[in-house]
């Protein structure tokens, strides 16, 4: 049998859509940059950083990857092996109120001022702990003056440790290993706020809220009197209104 090929062949002529080109990322701003706890601070290959303002209703969160120079802890990193005194001992983690990351915030990027922070997913009744402040424990002059400058990673607890006996402060530093929380930005009108908490001899600092917080909204901390940078968000009770034309520290 033989097959005869067709002498004239049918040509579709096809019309796609046409697609606008994106536009390249603005380049490196020239600008001084403030940056807060490194919670919010972003690593140098990361995008150009811009000047610390607070959260405005009308900001825009896209989704952000974990940077890769920091190492994502589940647990406190306590290579000094502190004690603290003890505390009524609940278990460790085998109750509903375990320390654990909540399910209800992700890691984002903040369109206008290009700054990492934490958004709730979901929405967030007020009192709910949110996640732990992780990192690395070290010890610290019990002098604020005899400590190494805060780049914005390290929190100083308040509670005395047991171990070592010589009077030391214990901070979490979250400079190269963290959680979630080292991404919690500053604001001077804040929805949750840092608390320590004890079990048995462990002491900890997670970040609690203070109010409800609905879906979209940035989860915000105060971050205290010690600011190492001029906060200019513009708010009425600002820490920082009466020093806006100043530099950082």
């Amino acid at each position: 049998m033989r097959f005869r090929l067709p002498t004239r062949a049918v040509v579709r002529v096809v019309k796609l859509p046409r697609y606008a080109r994106r536009q390249s990322a603005p380049q490196r701003d020239a600008r001084p940059v403030i940056n807060p706890r490194g919670a919010m601070r972003v690593t140098a290959d990361e995008s150009p950083r811009a000047q610390l303002r607070g959260p405005r209703p009308r900001d825009q969160y896209i989704p952000a990857q974990w940077s890769h120079h920091v190492i994502h802890l589940r647990e406190q990193f306590n290579p000094l092996a502190t004690v603290f005194p003890s505390a009524p001992h609940f278990g460790w983690g085998l109750c509903g109120n375990a320390l654990a990351e909540s399910s209800k915030v992700y890691l984002v990027r903040n369109v206008r001022t290009r700054s990492l922070g934490v958004v709730a997913g979901k929405g967030i009744d007020a009192g709910e702990v949110l996640g732990q402040y992780l990192g690395e424990t070290e010890h610290v002059s019990i002098s604020r003056a005899g400590r190494p400058r805060n780049s914005g990673y390290r929190l100083v607890i308040r509670q005395w440790p047991e171990r070592p006996t010589f009077p030391v402060r214990v901070a979490i530093n979250a400079e190269n290993m963290g959680g979630f929380m080292r991404f919690v930005n500053h604001s001077c009108q804040p929805v949750a706020k840092f608390v320590e908490v004890a079990n048995g001899r462990r002491t900890t600092v997670v970040v609690a809220s203070m109010q409800d917080i609905h879906p979209g909204e940035e989860v915000t901390v105060d971050y205290g009197d010690d600011l190492w940078f001029v906060c200019r968000c513009g708010l009425d009770g600002c820490r920082h209104r009466h020093i806006q034309d100043a530099q950082d520290p």
